[in-house]
Parts: C-alpha cells; sequence; structure tokens
C-alpha cells in the first residue's frame, strides 16, 4: 500500500514540476520575445536612423555635414541634377539633397519654381523661337547655429551665351525642426554690374559691386589686324602674327583695347589669349576595328547621360549591330552610373567628357571652368580608371575664356537631331535624314530620352543599308587624316585631308 502511496506521490511531484518547468520556460519565452522586441523596434530602428544620418553627416552630428570632394562649396547634402528640355527652352537644376524630409521637400519645390518661372518667361511652341538657357546651381553651408544656409544661383542666357538675367536666391533651414526660418534674393544687373540683394521676408542685407579686372600681356591666337577704331572698317595700325604678345589695358564682348608702339588701338575680342601656347597636339589612340578609309563613314554623338533607362537600349542597338558611338557623358551621372559607362566602352565606345554639371561654361569664370573641367576628369578617372580624350562644352558654347581653361579637343556637330526638343521618333529621324551625305559628318543625340533611343533602333540600320561605317569621332578624325588633335580648337566634322 505504501508502495502506491509513494508511486502516486512521485507521479505528482513530477507532474509539479513539468508544470513548473512550463511556467520557467514560458516565462523565459516571453523576456526572450521582449527583448528581442525592444532590440527590433528600438535599438535597431534608432541604427538605421542613425545609418541614414551617417549617409549624409557621416559623424553622426548633424553640426558636421557630408562634405562633397568635388565642391567645397557644397558642405550640405549630396548633389542632385536634372535636366530637361521644352521646346526652345533648356534647363538643368541641380540640388541637394540632406536626408531630412521637410528640408529636401521645401528644398525641389524651390528649384521646381525656378524652372517653372523660366519656362512662362521664355517657353515658345515656335520652331523657330530663339532658344533660351537656364542653369541653376548651388552652393550649400553649414552655420554655428545649427542651421544650413542654401544658394540657389539661376542664371538665364540666350543662344549666343550672352547673360540675359542672374539671380541668387538663399533659404535658411532649421537643422533642429526642418522649418524654412528666412528667404532672400539677389539681382543682378548686368549692365551697371551692380548686384543688389532684395529680402523675401524683409531681412536687411547689403548690396555690393563686382569689379572688372584684365589681364596685362596677352597672346594673339592667329594672325589679326590692330584697328585705330572700335570697327572692322577702320584703319590698320598694325598687325600681329600668331602668339605674338601685345598689352592689354582693358576689353569688353566685342573689342580689346591694347597699347602698340605707344599708341592706343583696338583687336576684336576673341583673339588675344592669356596662354601663349594655347593649341597643343593629342596624339589619337586608335584599334584596329577594320575601317576602311576609302568608304564613307560618320559619327553618331550621345550627349548628357548615362541615363539607368534610355542609354543601356541605345547600348544594346550597338551591339545588337557591332558598332559604335561616342557619348559625351557628366561627371556627376558617371558618379551616379558608372557600370553604363564602363559599358559603353567596353563594347568599343568612345566616352568624352560633357563637364561635370552641364553649366554654360561662357558665363563661368576660370577657377568655375577649372573646376567644371576637373571634376569631370576624376570622375572619369574613378569610373574607367583613365581620363578622357574628347569634350564637348555644354550647349556647344566654349569661347575664348572656356578655350583657355581646357586641354581637351572640342568636339562640335553639324547634324542635329533636335531629339531634345520633338521628342518623338519620326521627326527625330526625318531631321536626320535631311542630310544626304553624311561622310565625315558628326551627328548630335542625347542619351537621356526614349524617343531617341526609339530612333536609334531604326537609324543604325538605315545609315549601315547606306553603305556607311558608324565610328567613334576619335576614329572618324583619324580615317580621314587627322592623327592628333588640338586642344582649344573647335571641330564640327571630319573631311579627308
Amino acid at each position: 500500500m505504501k508502495e502506491n502511496e509513494d508511486i502516486a506521490y512521485s507521479r505528482a511531484l513530477v507532474l509539479k514540476h513539468n508544470t513548473l518547468y512550463k511556467i520557467i520556460i514560458a516565462i523565459l519565452l516571453i523576456l526572450i520575445f521582449a527583448v528581442a522586441t525592444f532590440y527590433f523596434v528600438f535599438v535597431n530602428v534608432n541604427k538605421e536612423n542613425k545609418e541614414n544620418i551617417d549617409l549624409v553627416y557621416p559623424s553622426g552630428d548633424l553640426a558636421s555635414y557630408y562634405k562633397q570632394d568635388t565642391n567645397p562649396t557644397r558642405e550640405v547634402g549630396i548633389a542632385q541634377m536634372k535636366i530637361d528640355y521644352i521646346n526652345n527652352c533648356n534647363f538643368s537644376i541641380c540640388y541637394p539633397e540632406v536626408g531630412i524630409e521637410e528640408i529636401d521637400e521645401s528644398i525641389l519645390s524651390h528649384a521646381k519654381d525656378l524652372k517653372r518661372s523660366f519656362i512662362e518667361s521664355y517657353n515658345s511652341e515656335d520652331e523657330n523661337a530663339d532658344i533660351f538657357y537656364e542653369h541653376v546651381d548651388y552652393r550649400s553651408y553649414i552655420d554655428p547655429s545649427n542651421t544650413m544656409r542654401l544658394v540657389f544661383v539661376d542664371c538665364i542666357t540666350n543662344s549666343d551665351g550672352i547673360i540675359l538675367t542672374q539671380k541668387e536666391y538663399t533659404h535658411v533651414y532649421d537643422l533642429t525642426n526642418g522649418d524654412e526660418l528666412t528667404s532672400y534674393h539677389k539681382i543682378e544687373d548686368t549692365a551697371s554690374k551692380v548686384s543688389i540683394l532684395e529680402p523675401l521676408d524683409g531681412e536687411d542685407v547689403s548690396s555690393f559691386v563686382f569689379l572688372y579686372s584684365g589681364d596685362v600681356l596677352k597672346f594673339a591666337t592667329t594672325a589679326v589686324n590692330i584697328r585705330k577704331e572700335q570697327s572692322t572698317n577702320s584703319e590698320i595700325i598694325g598687325t600681329l602674327n600668331e602668339k605674338d604678345p601685345i598689352e592689354v589695358r582693358s576689353g569688353d564682348d566685342n573689342w580689346e583695347t591694347v597699347l602698340y608702339n605707344g599708341e592706343v588701338g583696338y583687336v576684336k575680342a576673341g583673339y588675344l589669349s592669356r596662354k601663349k601656347n594655347l593649341h597643343k597636339e593629342i596624339e589619337l589612340e586608335i584599334l584596329d576595328r577594320g575601317i576602311d578609309p576609302n568608304k564613307p563613314m560618320v559619327a553618331i554623338t550621345f550627349d548628357d547621360g548615362p541615363n539607368p533607362n534610355s542609354t543601356p537600349r541605345i547600348l544594346d542597338t550597338l551591339e545588337q549591330y557591332n558598332v559604335v558611338a561616342t557619348f559625351f557623358d557628366l561627371g556627376q551621372l558617371v558618379n551616379t552610373y558608372p557600370d553604363i559607362v564602363r559599358r559603353e566602352e567596353s563594347i568599343g565606345c568612345e566616352v568624352g567628357s560633357h563637364t561635370y554639371s552641364h553649366k554654360n561654361l561662357n558665363i563661368l569664370n576660370d577657377d568655375e571652368i577649372k573646376d567644371e573641367i576637373t571634376n569631370a576628369q576624376e570622375a572619369f578617372k574613378k569610373a574607367l580608371g583613365h581620363e578622357v580624350l574628347l569634350m564637348r562644352a555644354p550647349y556647344g558654347n566654349a569661347n575664348l575664356k572656356v578655350k583657355e581653361n581646357t586641354n581637351y579637343p572640342i568636339i562640335k556637330w553639324n547634324i542635329d537631331s533636335l531629339d531634345w526638343k520633338t521628342r518623338n521618333k519620326t521627326k527625330i529621324l526625318n531631321q536626320i535624314n535631311k542630310t544626304t551625305n553624311f561622310d565625315g559628318n558628326i551627328i548630335l543625340l542625347h542619351s537621356i530620352y526614349g524617343a531617341t533611343a526609339d530612333a536609334v533602333e531604326e537609324l543604325i540600320p538605315q545609315l549601315l543599308n547606306k553603305g556607311y561605317q558608324l565610328v567613334t569621332v576619335s576614329e572618324l578624325a583619324y580615317y580621314k587624316g587627322y592623327t592628333s588633335l588640338l586642344t582649344a580648337e573647335e571641330y564640327k566634322q571630319f573631311r579627308s585631308k
């Protein structure tokens, strides 16, 4: 009997222990779940937020901003860029993305306002209307009070590169709560060279004057006459040969005032350079692809890319027909899409520079021009492992000041597809096919439009069926007899030497 009682007692004890173990295990599971929940909800989220902050503010401190290696005045945010064309209005807009939602939405809104104002002022559906260009750039700074100053620089020019308006808009943001604190803008009077800061919110800011200073000694870029008056019909008092020095007293967009044998004279603007050796020979390096120099050939070129949607489609078509083209890419986009640029080169295409951020170089100062060129150089070196050989200036604008600050041959074009304007496959092809003889010509297209990619699918077989070899710009030059090209020289086509 006692044995049965002992067995019953043991069973009860085991049951009690099993229940206790279950309770302990349940408590442990609840604790583990609570700890895991705490970690993922609080620690991991905060970690993700901190990682997001670190992308923009590497130290994790809002007072220490992401600094772009390519531009020391862009202290805040990661640079973004939009390029587009509407009828006769061409615009490119650069702006920062700082990682704070309220501020980013406000910045994008201000950028869109500038674009909208430009289009409202200059847009025309007339096919013969003058073309206007807007480039919006920016500077961004951190202030000690944990505020951000963003300065939009809005410059509008005509097709001749003449500045029509130049304005600066400054926006100040509180980085603690994302509020916009104040805004004001500066308007430049291009005639008097006086810039007046006009506050948008009543803030008192001072005006200032831009001063011009010329060079003392310049050199003739070619043989040029010195006139007694500012007129091409005026008496010639002397002649300069290429590289001859001359003392320059002052100058404007039309004439430079010089001192020649103790007499004041005038030289037409564009013929005197600050560099004695403006032109240097760049040897062309060509791979043998079996091009027959005796057969007609044409170079197709693409600007403004790379674009993640349309550029790969263009490359697909080039690969399909085993042909090549030349891509004049923007350094800022090369940094964003390096794999596309590497693919361009890997299939035998030529890559050239279209500067860093598509600014109108004609209206920049020396340092700004050099920044656009060298920053692009660094982008290409990082993506491709080497510098590129050729350059195309945005909008085709390259005055003497631009040429003095570049060591590239400058490639233009003589067949404009107007794809930027029509955005229509049929119209693009019709525009190109107005030309009957393509031999030695350079065709301008843009690799950022779907309509252009559509047109290329038909253009390439059309040209091949007509007997044309599709070559790079360097190949076109080489097989037409140019074993080297000159820096600061513009080329829009290549005819056989």
